[in-house]
């Protein structure tokens, strides 16, 4: 139905907490494991995701990394300025002044309810941290043309 990929790498986990940080733990059910692109992040770590058929897009959800430390995330750079585009289209962006909180559900939709295929979450700047991640959509979209008035698949 549909395939993923990350870029970005991963930063492997320093001795002061556990996990290997890779990016298929954004699909695991559990906040307290994440992936953390590398750093310093080379390139715009993303995620993207092309489906092998067009899809009702609604929302993009992701939530935030959990904390190692003192219940705060430090580098809120992390989650501002952050985009979804849909089929290379940009739909929306986080806030360039946002404060996260750790865990926190993050919600991005395209406004309009849209058939894509190809959905691209970008993180500028700065290296990517998403405990969970979610896309609520309809699987099966079908468009229908009026030729001549006669309604056709």
């Amino acid at each position: 139905m549909a395939s993923w990929s990350v870029v970005g790498g991963n930063r492997p986990s320093p001795q002061f907490t556990s996990g290997s940080r890779e990016h298929w733990y954004m699909f695991d059910d559990d906040l307290s494991t994440f992936w953390m692109g590398y750093q310093p992040a080379s390139t715009n770590n993303s995620i993207n995701i092309i489906f092998d058929e067009p899809i009702l897009f609604y929302e993009f959800v992701f939530y935030a990394r959990p904390s190692v430390y003192s219940g705060i995330i430090s580098t809120q750079q992390r989650y501002r300025d952050v985009c979804l585009y849909l089929d290379n289209i940009l739909a929306n962006c986080t806030t360039s002044d946002r404060q996260t909180q750790v865990g926190e559900k993050i919600t991005l939709s395209g406004g309009v309810v849209t058939p894509v295929t190809h959905i691209d979450l970008m993180f500028p700047f700065i290296n990517a941290a998403v405990a969970e991640l979610q896309i609520l959509y309809k699987a099966k979209v079908q468009i229908f043309f009026r030729i001549f008035g006669i309604l056709a698949p």
